[in-house]
């Protein structure tokens, strides 16, 4: 038997049992209202009436019952068409069904009204005609896989809408049976167009922020607490040098010296919820080997629970503000030690120029008691007592030269004449276990400088490289060589005498002693300063403004307990005309001696009272007539006024109220042939440069002898103008 006749004789059977229960609730509802008990129903055979009767009533009460039935079921229909509608037409989402040839075959009220079609001319129509040209290949190969697959398809694409404005939509299709058997495609339509917007600004967003993050200039990386980067910026590649994928999923610490490592981890370690961020600075030795600085700033990032989850970091390279910083240091540093210099210049060349007045007085005493006593009396302590002199004149001499007020009388000089001179003059000072030797270029050019000075130099480098040897056995080296010294190089040379770049001659000493720690080597040319004993410290002082004095600069090299190397770079001359015209001797007049020739007046001008009194007394006695002043105002005055009778002028150059060379010019005023001895402290350089073209005739620095005064006056007074 086959399937549908089992169908249709169960549906047949079913009826009979429905009309079998109908009888039965019929004949029961008769029973009730007739009053009969149930099995008691008395049919009169013999009234066909009666029987009819019954018939009517039975079939009332079950056409009744079947109306009910038939009332509840259209009630459950209506209800059903209601849901029906409700969830199928007016779903939120459209929903299609079309055949293997793209014709609609149903689609609901969703669709039509997202489509803006009427259903009846919708229907029948081939869903690709809906479909934005550009994206026909789209659909096309969604349409193929439905064809090809069993499995449910989907696709984004855009869909026509009435007046030709188009939607994004996404379909969602099925393959299943349609009521005539046939393979056919449930479809779902939604309309994204919103959230594609929102997908649209978020990629937008996403790719501003990306680009803004690739654009920094800043270092920009993420890590996990356990130190694994999740991400870096282009930056952060190129600076360390590295790829991404070198770098993402590892860890990475960058080469970072002690102490900042240390420092780097535990201000990382710190960050906290009340502290979430670090900010620091560090150094990092890169791949060539250079120090850079950076500063970072790590914030911890943290879970809706609590929870640390990762870091963000933020840098950039500092290395230019840190170098800009330590030269603001160093220039500031500088400016501190170039204004203490020039006090202290300023203080020495002022405490030399009174030495200079004192000593005066005391050599003029000298030597004006040497005169009155008899030979041999007291003679050894007149000996000591200038040789005392002498050393005081000395330490004055070597603070004028830490000043750069010095004697300094610049010649063309071969310096390898110089050093040998030192040397010769040293040698006799040297220990045995000491030895001393030389290196010299004989083709140095020639230098234009104060040979005396420079002689004094190489004698004041020796000294000091022999007391580094500390008396123990070592060697001391001394030679000579030709530089061409750039700009860079000479950042090295000492900060208080700076150098134009250019060709030098280099005179070097180098001894093998104790050598020198930093501090001490930045130390060791400041006035006074010594590892010895107190009391010494100017022989390098005063190395350094002889250096100073003629333009050149000084090298230090020392390392401690390997001994020190000092180089003085003092400038080759460029050309003869270089060269300063040494005036010939004024001509010597011996045949005549001073008292032979005193008459006339002089006038002593000098703000030390002492000065002017001995002066005076010794003039008087050689037959002068003699006027004094203590200051440029007295002498101008006194000048005026006995103008005809002055022979020779001895004026001072530093005094109060007028400065001798105010008065000197006020003198020519008044007498432009008035013969002049200029006497100072300073050097005869120093003194002279305050004045103009017209310049005294003849210098004498303190402290002077009466011998070397009278042969300056026997000079002027027999010779004329000299110097001019």
């Amino acid at each position: 038997m086959t399937e549908n006749v089992k169908d249709l004789l169960t549906a047949e059977s079913s009826e009979r049992e429905q009309n079998y229960d109908l009888r039965e609730r019929a004949e029961e509802v008769v029973r009730c209202k007739s009053g009969m008990k149930k099995g008691k129903i008395e049919i009169f055979s013999n009234d066909e009436g009666q029987k009819l009767l019954h018939e009517l009533q039975l079939h009332q009460v079950e056409l009744e019952a079947q109306n009910e039935e038939l009332r509840k079921t259209q009630i459950e229909l209506e209800a059903s068409k209601f849901r029906y509608f409700q969830l199928y037409e007016l779903s939120p989402i459209g929903s299609l069904i079309m055949n293997e040839d793209d014709v609609i075959l149903e689609a609901n009220l969703t669709s039509v009204t997202l489509l803006g079609v009427v259903k009846t001319s919708f229907l029948k129509m081939k869903f690709s005609a809906f479909i934005f040209p550009e994206d026909q290949d789209l659909y096309n190969r969604h349409h193929r896989k439905l064809h090809l697959s069993d499995s449910p398809q989907w696709c984004e694409l855009r869909v026509k809408r009435q007046k030709n404005e188009f939607f994004w939509a996404r379909l969602e299709a099925k393959p299943m049976l349609w009521v005539d058997g046939k393979r056919a495609y449930l479809t779902a339509l939604s309309d994204i167009s919103q959230s594609r917007k929102v997908e649209e600004v978020l990629q937008q967003s996403e790719a501003r922020f990306a680009s803004i993050v690739e654009d920094q200039t800043e270092l920009i990386c993420r890590y996990l607490p356990n130190g694994k980067l999740t991400f870096v910026n282009d930056a952060y590649l190129r600076y360390f040098g590295k790829k991404r994928e070198e770098l993402l999923e590892h860890n990475f610490i960058p080469h970072i010296p002690e102490p900042d490592l240390s420092m780097t981890l535990e201000r990382i370690k710190g960050i906290s919820h009340e502290v979430p961020i670090a900010d620091f600075e560090h150094r990092v030795i890169m791949p060539n080997g250079q120090t850079c600085w950076q500063h970072w700033i790590h914030r911890g990032i943290y879970n809706s629970k609590g929870a640390l989850v990762e870091y963000q970091a933020v840098g950039r390279d500092i290395t230019e503000k840190k170098i800009a910083e330590a030269a603001q240091v160093e220039i500031e540093h500088l400016l501190i030690h170039s204004q203490k210099l020039e006090c202290l210049e300023k203080m020495a060349g002022g405490i030399a120029h009174d030495f200079n007045n004192l000593l005066t007085i005391i050599n003029l005493n000298l030597e004006m008691l040497r005169q009155k006593m008899s030979p041999g009396v007291c003679q050894f302590n007149l000996n000591q007592m200038e040789q005392t002199l002498e050393r005081a004149i000395g330490l004055t001499k070597k603070m004028l030269d830490f000043s750069g007020k010095g004697h300094f009388s610049p010649k063309k000089v071969q310096l390898n004449d110089a050093i040998r001179k030192s040397v010769q003059r040293f040698s006799p000072l040297l220990p045995k276990n000491v030895k001393l030797s030389l290196d010299l270029d004989e083709n140095l050019p020639y230098a234009l400088v104060d040979a005396g000075q420079i002689e004094q130099v190489v004698l004041n480098l020796l000294a000091n490289g022999l007391e580094a040897l500390l008396g123990n056995s070592g060697n001391l080296f001394v030679s000579s060589k030709t530089l061409e010294c750039s700009e860079s190089f000479l950042q090295t040379a000492r900060r208080e005498a700076k150098a134009s770049p250019g060709q030098f001659v280099s005179i070097e000493v180098r001894d093998t002693g104790c050598g020198m720690d930093y501090e001490t080597e930045t130390k060791i040319f400041d006035p006074f300063f010594t590892t010895k004993f107190i009391g010494r410290g100017l022989g390098l002082s005063a190395v350094l403004g002889i250096v100073r004095g003629h333009k050149g600069t000084i090298i230090v090299d020392s390392l401690l307990g390997r001994g020190t190397w000092i180089r003085v770079l003092l400038p080759v001359m460029e050309s003869e005309v270089n060269v300063i015209a040494v005036e010939p001797p004024v001509k010597q007049i011996e045949s005549t001696s001073l008292k032979e020739i005193a008459s006339g007046t002089v006038l002593v001008v000098d703000d030390e009272e002492l000065i002017c009194t001995l002066c005076s007394k010794w003039l008087g006695k050689k037959g002068f007539q003699v006027l004094s002043a203590k200051n440029g105002q007295e002498a101008v005055e006194l000048f005026r006024k006995n103008a005809e009778v002055v022979v020779c002028v001895l004026l001072d150059l530093t005094m109060p109220v007028m400065s001798g060379w105010t008065a000197f010019a006020q003198m020519r005023e008044i007498k432009s042939d008035v013969r002049v001895i200029l006497t100072s402290g300073f050097s005869e350089e120093d003194a002279l440069s305050r004045f103009g073209q017209d310049k005294p005739n003849i210098f004498i620095q303190k402290p002077f002898s009466l011998d070397l005064l009278g042969e300056k006056i026997n000079q002027l007074i027999c010779s004329g103008k000299v110097n001019q």
